[in-house]
């Protein structure tokens, strides 16, 4: 399995995570933690969720290590289809949850832009 990205998906004072919706995404480093601001679809950087107030660069991916074997695992069961970006949660349980693999994902076309300095939030 090669790795092109880990994006993290952040929801934002709605029901779901996903870009078009109001969410956020950010990128993951290889040791699982963030470290780049999120962006939304109209351009804010977001260095702290506008909810939480959490930061965002530095977060910890809870069990990164054992997500990134879960995935590795994953991407062996259909091994005819070779370029699959994951969707996957860690419940309450903790248990590692996959919502679905996306054979376009476009992991590759997610490119954080210049940050302007009148959008930052």
């Amino acid at each position: 399995m090669e790795k092109l990205n880990t994006i993290l998906r952040i929801g934002n004072n709605g029901n779901v995570d996903n870009f078009s919706s109001g969410g956020m995404y950010t990128f993951v480093n290889d040791l699982g933690t963030v470290y780049v601001p999120a962006i939304d679809e109209k351009g804010n950087i977001y260095y702290k969720h506008p909810s939480s107030g959490c930061d965002i660069v530095g977060f910890k991916v809870p069990r990164y290590n054992e997500l990134e074997n879960f995935i590795s695992t994953l991407s062996k069961v259909v091994p005819s289809i070779r370029y699959v970006g994951w969707d996957v949660v860690l419940n309450d349980k903790g248990e590692f949850i996959v919502i679905e693999g996306n054979q376009y994902p476009g992991a590759v076309s997610y490119t954080h832009l210049t940050l302007p300095t009148n959008s930052l939030v």
